[in-house]
């Protein structure tokens, strides 16, 4: 799944678990369910962290990414819940 990875929290969530639809959808190579409903990301600065799909939205993904704005997309698709 993963191509790259910059996600902004304009994207939009998967519609189904495992969903690619081209390169401009950052978010879908991280929001997915996968091991115990969730992935294991690995920081740059070596932290690894288990992250369920829903919480794609609010990590601190690169400098420019605002936490704190980081509103969550309206209508999760029932998968993420």
């Amino acid at each position: 799944m993963w191509r790259g990875g910059g996600p902004y929290r304009e994207d939009m969530p998967p519609n189904f678990n495992g969903e690619w639809i081209g390169a401009n959808a950052e978010m879908h190579h991280f929001a997915m369910a996968r091991h115990d409903k969730g992935v294991s990301l690995l920081f740059f600065d070596s932290l690894v962290r288990f992250s369920r799909p829903k919480d794609s939205w609010v990590l601190p993904w690169h400098q420019k990414y605002n936490v704190n704005a980081a509103a969550q997309p309206v209508g999760f698709p029932d998968w993420m819940n």
